[in-house]
């Protein structure tokens, strides 16, 4: 039997909690190696993203030059000289035009289709003169009588072809169009580049320029638009404009990085450094400052995770409203508007993504609060009818935007006593969930009702539903659904915990369900006399 003194005890006892210590420290440099690798991945995700926003920003600007400053212009002036002459005007004709030969460029080859009597003047090169001949007039025809834009990209067998055409004389048969230069698309990305710095303030701190962003834009092997510098694999992105950016830049490669030395402006610290001389510290530590590192390292994983998704999720949301805005008002700063009813339409562009902002800036400002403010909600007596049509209406113009009819059905003289502000942010919140989330030109049902001491609000969308197993998720802060991670959908995921936290504050309850007609219903209820729920 083996016995041991108390200092032979003592020993023993300092030795375990020593191994102990050492076992718990590597644990602990084990999981922070995995955590700087999550860290460092996160850095890399937050700077693709931002690589995103820029090239997803130039692509858009180019294309405006395009449809707005080079193609409507030249249309004009050949249809002018076509109707004032009855033949097409020369491209050195163009080029010496003032209105139009700062982009005369633009123009490869121009000709005039006489779909009557079959011809081309000037012909063309086949296989593009049998095409012309054969199915370019019924194309145009149907466009026209869409409303479509008059630009068309055609794939044959000698490559791709981008047409801009005119239809000044469709009723007579004839069709005049130009095909376009490929470079000249790289010419209009270097004017768009070149007009301002590519970095928007909360990015650059505005201490960044054009020369810390690498860009190149091509067309397969042929390279259209380049800035000086390198592509870096690791924290830039490559990424091919779909059919929604238009035909004029559909099929790009579009390649974008920043240069090392940007990087601290746009990540605070720059790239994560190890934490392994750090962590030898730590090893001669105690067991119990070892735990308290380990409690922080975990929880610093924990709100960086946050962080990072929140300012992905709102960045996303601000980058299409906030691109609008800057483009239809550098459009009337300079006076580039050719009619009233081109400057009424920008302004109602502006109006319209503005009361976006207004909506996701509120609900940033609620989140500001934290989930513990316990600020109760101020209750007064609440005409609503009048509030569900005032927040309808304040929400129609971002809903006709992508062609969504909003019905409501709301019995007449219906009071409560409720916070009016914050069910105005609740009907915005669900409504431009279901919006975001349906297809376009749906339909968006608003229904108010009332159960005995209870006043129920749904909304029920066209979309694709909620999963089962996410009904209840969908209602924390910063969840978004698997399906649409990495999309133009996937939103900052605030909106419906905000719904939540605010029927909650009122003694109410939220939840989703299958719409009759498919789609998701979202369905909030609270007590009618807020201040029984607030006792």
């Amino acid at each position: 039997m083996i016995t041991f003194n108390r200092s032979q005890a003592g020993t023993l006892v300092l030795l375990g909690l020593l191994v102990t210590a050492m076992v718990l420290t590597a644990g602990l440099t084990f999981e922070a190696m995995r955590a700087e690798r999550a860290h460092r991945a996160a850095v890399q995700r937050a700077l693709r993203d931002d690589a995103s926003v820029l090239a997803d920003d130039l692509l858009h600007r180019t294309i405006f030059e395009f449809e707005m400053f080079a193609s409507p212009p030249l249309r004009r002036a050949i249809a002018r000289h076509l109707l004032d002459y009855n033949v097409l005007p020369s491209i050195e004709g163009l080029a010496s035009d003032d209105q139009v030969s700062d982009v005369a460029f633009v123009i490869d080859r121009l000709f005039l289709v006489d779909a009557d009597h079959g011809t081309v003047t000037p012909p063309l090169p086949e296989p593009l003169q049998s095409w012309v001949l054969q199915k370019f007039p019924d194309i145009v025809r149907k466009r026209y009588a869409a409303g479509d834009q008059a630009t068309l990209r055609v794939k044959l067998s000698d490559g791709e072809h981008l047409l801009v055409y005119g239809t000044a004389q469709l009723t007579e048969g004839r069709i005049f169009a130009f095909t376009v230069h490929e470079s000249a698309l790289g010419t209009l990305a270097a004017r768009a580049f070149s007009r301002r710095s590519v970095f928007p303030g909360v990015l650059g701190g505005g201490h960044r320029t054009n020369a810390d962003v690498f860009i190149r834009m091509a067309r397969g092997r042929q390279e259209i638009f380049r800035t000086a510098g390198t592509f870096d694999e690791t924290f830039g992105v490559t990424m091919q404009p779909n059919g929604d950016y238009g035909d004029a830049v559909r099929g790009l490669t579009v390649q974008c990085s920043f240069a090392p030395r940007a990087i601290p402006a746009l990540i605070p610290g720059g790239l994560p450094h190890s934490r392994l001389p750090l962590l030898i510290v730590m090893l001669l530590t105690s067991s119990m400052v070892l735990a308290a590192a380990f409690i922080v390292l975990r929880r610093e994983r924990q709100l960086a995770h946050i962080r990072s998704d929140f300012v992905s999720g709102v960045s996303h949301e601000l980058r299409t409203p906030l691109t609008q805005i800057r483009m239809f008002s550098e459009t009337l700063l300079l006076d580039r508007v050719r009619s009233a009813d081109e400057r009424q339409r920008s302004l109602r562009i502006i109006s319209e993504e503005a009361q976006r902002l207004t909506n996701l800036v509120d609900n940033v400002l609620f989140l500001s609060r934290g989930p513990h403010a316990n600020i109760p909600p101020a209750i007064d007596d609440c005409d609503m009818e009048a509030l569900v049509a005032d927040a309808v209406d304040a929400f129609a113009p971002l809903a006709m935007r992508r062609d969504v009819v909003i019905t409501v059905d709301t019995p007449p003289r219906l009071h409560a006593r409720v916070d009016c502000d914050a069910w105005k942010q609740v009907l915005t919140n669900m409504l431009d969930n279901a919006v975001k989330y349906g297809p376009p030109g749906q339909t968006v049902h608003v229904r108010l009702s009332t159960q005995k001491t209870m006043i129920r609000l749904e909304v029920e969308d066209e979309g694709p539903g909620v999963p089962a197993d996410e009904r209840e998720s969908i209602w924390l802060r910063f969840h978004r659904l698997d399906r649409d991670r990495g999309t133009h959908k996937s939103g900052s995921g605030i909106g419906l915990a905000i719904v939540r936290e605010i029927i909650a504050s009122h003694g109410g309850r939220c939840w989703v369900e299958n719409a009759n007609g498919g789609g998701a219903r979202f369905v909030v209820e609270a007590p009618i006399d807020g201040t029984e729920a607030i006792a």
